[in-house]
């Protein structure tokens, strides 16, 4: 019991279910615009009418999530979108409830006994009403959602301003690489090549010739996993230039580690996903708390110098090479690259000079990048230790000043 008491989730909101309109892939095709179409875990497409403009919660009504809570099951939507019949569409009642409170509260709560399905897992409207929440006061939940927001609203200013960043530097690869506007161009030509026209001075090259060297990762069983000397990083933790942090957590011992001949990660290895989505995706890594290896499923690409592991890493995640990847794949299950003929890609290299000047001009919008992002775990593992307290009462913010918390844009 926490010391609030607790209350059904029905009691609190109203489910909007009945305004939900799926479309089929045919239909939205065919009807593209700017409004947000989303599904169980989020947006899908974009289409040219809405059905919601507010502020809603959308719960997840099936799919393994809900049983797996890789990402949160609820998610605050506000603006003008359109909502399919695979989530959810609740509203806080007005004077009763905060959205973004039972938006916590919701992601925080133990599920299990509401889900239903072997094949399936499904949460039921009438399951979902039945769902016990702590029950504070109206004001006390505007009081813990302002503090939570504090957090987000930080949050979401990084996450914008790494979004510049990486585009600034997409924007100077394809000026320099794609486009050939790189400093000294007006004393090259351009020379027919397999791949194109490229500056005269530049190389033909496989992807395997350019890397230092290109493996696979570990193959490690879940008999092998244990321990705690070196974190398994999994195919869902590689994001496309980024590292995802999903919470699944694996490890393995040192004794496993030297049995198994991992292959240990550095900072400056570019880890690549063999597998969707999208198939090709590459991190270049910038830190590591912690030693690591990485699944069979991504390589582990070595580059020459620091300066070609920034060019390799914009050149993976540029589209045409992720489109590349994407056609090649194989197999009938899950698509996938080999590692081999993704040391067969070819690709132009320039020359040091040109690669040098280039790590010095986006190296340092990379590093920010880098800073921000750390930033925004330290933010989110603050958060997510306070969550739990606060949403039970455990935690008491009464006497925190509010104002201190929020980022100046928002006061």
């Amino acid at each position: 019991m926490t010391p609030w008491g607790t209350a059904r989730l029905g009691e609190k909101v109203e489910i909007l279910n009945r305004k939900r309109i799926p479309l089929s892939r045919i239909e939205r095709a065919k009807r593209q615009g700017p409004y947000r179409y989303f599904g169980a875990q989020g947006v899908i497409d974009h289409i040219d009418g809405f059905l919601f403009d507010g502020e809603y919660l959308l719960v997840a009504e099936d799919g393994e999530n809900l049983r797996s809570r890789k990402q949160p099951v609820a998610s605050l939507v506000s603006g003008q979108f359109w909502v399919n019949n695979h989530a959810h569409i609740l509203r806080a009642r007005e004077g009763v409830a905060n959205n973004r409170f039972l938006l916590h509260a919701i992601n925080s709560a133990a599920l299990g006994g509401l889900i239903t399905g072997a094949a399936q897992p499904k949460l039921t409207k009438a399951n979902l009403e039945r769902l016990e929440l702590p029950c504070p006061s109206p004001r006390t939940q505007d009081r813990i959602a302002a503090f939570l927001a504090a957090f987000d609203e930080l949050i979401e200013m990084n996450e914008r301003r790494i979004e510049l960043l990486e585009e600034l530097a997409r924007s100077l690869y394809r000026e320099w690489f794609v486009r050939f506007r790189f400093p000294g161009r007006e004393l090259v030509d351009l020379v027919d090549s397999a791949i194109g026209p490229v500056p005269a001075d530049w190389s033909i090259s496989s992807l395997g010739e350019a890397a230092a060297s290109l493996v696979d990762g570990d193959w490690v069983e879940t008999k092998d996993q244990g321990g705690d000397a070196y974190r398994l990083l999994q195919v869902s933790n590689i994001g496309l230039a980024t590292f995802r942090e999903t919470g699944n957590r694996r490890y393995v011992s040192s004794e496993t580690f030297d049995r198994l001949r991992c292959t240990s990660i550095g900072v400056g290895d570019i880890l690549i996903s063999r597998m969707p989505d999208p198939i090709g995706r590459a991190w270049l890594v910038d830190y590591l708390p912690e030693p690591a290896i990485t699944a069979v499923d991504v390589a582990i690409l070595r580059p020459i110098s620091p300066a070609s592991g920034i060019y390799l890493s914009l050149w993976l995640n540029s589209p045409s090479t992720i489109g590349h990847a994407e056609a090649v794949a194989t197999g009938t299950t899950r698509k996938r690259v080999s590692r081999s003929v993704l040391s067969s890609f070819r690709l132009c290299i320039p020359p040091a000079r040109v690669l040098a000047r280039f790590d010095q001009i986006v190296r340092p919008i990379l590093d920010e990048r880098s800073i921000l992002a750390h930033h925004n775990d330290r933010l989110a593992a603050t958060r997510d230790l306070l969550l739990p307290r606060l949403v039970t009462g455990r935690h008491d913010i009464s006497d925190i000043d509010l104002g201190d918390l929020l980022p100046v844009e928002a006061t």
